[in-house]
């Protein structure tokens, strides 16, 4: 494994006793702030990981991967990384459109916190591997 290996940096909360099963592991392709994970990130596993996890019972686990030197070198690393099962994408369109076909072709889901291009849901929309959690840029200005 690439650069990956040594630059990732594991966010695992202690799940509740009941989550015995073996933690899903998501690979996050973002950057940390002064060293610390994402405080929104770290909130949002611990409330799934409070709730009983995903799949019946495991835990999420998220791994920072720092993909800031070579965006499509550590994107091929961690698609074909059978050891994540999904990717939050870097930041930004453009990234998104870097590593978009990567994980497209590997059938691995990577899901953007922070895209709205329209051009990115053109491309992939409908092919189940690229996922936003925001609209496009067309939907914003709509509601404006």
């Amino acid at each position: 494994m690439l650069c990956a290996a040594a630059c990732a940096s594991s966010h695992d909360p202690t799940p509740p006793t009941s989550l015995t099963k073996a933690p899903i592991i998501v690979a996050a392709m973002l950057p940390r702030v002064d060293g610390t994970d994402l405080p929104n990130l770290s909130w949002a596993i611990e409330t799934i990981n409070a709730a009983g996890g995903v799949a019946d019972g495991h835990p999420i686990a998220v791994e920072y991967v720092d993909a800031s030197a070579d965006t499509e070198a550590v994107a091929r690393t961690v698609a074909e990384n059978p050891r994540y099962v999904a990717a939050i994408a870097p930041p930004g369109d453009v990234a998104l459109a870097t590593v978009a076909p990567i994980f497209s072709s590997a059938h691995k889901p990577i899901i953007s916190t922070t895209s709205s291009s329209d051009e990115i849901l053109r491309q992939f929309g409908g092919k189940g591997a690229v996922w936003r959690a925001r609209q496009e840029d067309v939907a914003e200005t709509e509601l404006l």
